[in-house]
């Protein structure tokens, strides 16, 4: 409402341009399309009153006027949106997570063992980057996970 767009994702996060004001909401959907089925897949979304703002692999942010006809409405596909927002962060968890403890103790086995300052600080710097990137996945899984139980 005070002209802030979502216009696309960036590194860890996304990218908003400054607009006019506009009263509008966004929902993100989950789906795995080959490039066949995207058109269609849009046209769908389209046709309901929600219009494309990005897509980034499998996530796809839409926008609409308020009181448009949720994306999801009833519980089974619902359950289905959350199951596949799940098994993505499951994996980017785990990944960076791993990542940034296998990080980690490389730089204390280095900085302990006396070997290159330099190495020690990449190893800080990548294991910290990737902490970075996993807090954030780590949260949205949970969050995801609540909102798949809260549907039973």
């Amino acid at each position: 409402s005070k002209g802030w767009l979502f216009e696309s994702f960036a590194f860890t996060g996304f990218k908003l341009r400054k607009g006019e004001a506009q009263n509008i909401v966004y929902s993100v959907d989950y789906n795995t399309l080959s490039s066949s089925e995207l058109q269609d897949y849009y046209d769908t979304f389209r046709a309901a009153g929600w219009e494309i703002v990005c897509s980034l692999s499998n996530i796809h942010v839409f926008s609409a006027p308020p009181g448009t006809i949720p994306i999801y409405t009833d519980r089974a596909t619902s359950h289905d949106k959350y199951s596949r927002a799940i098994v993505n962060f499951k994996w980017s968890t785990l990944l960076f997570g791993l990542l940034s403890l296998i990080g980690f103790v490389a730089y204390y086995y280095s900085d302990n063992n006396g070997i290159n300052t330099s190495l020690s600080i990449v190893l800080l710097i990548f294991a910290t980057l990737c902490l970075i990137i996993a807090v954030p996945s780590v949260m949205v899984y949970c969050a995801y996970k609540y909102r798949k139980y809260r549907l039973k």
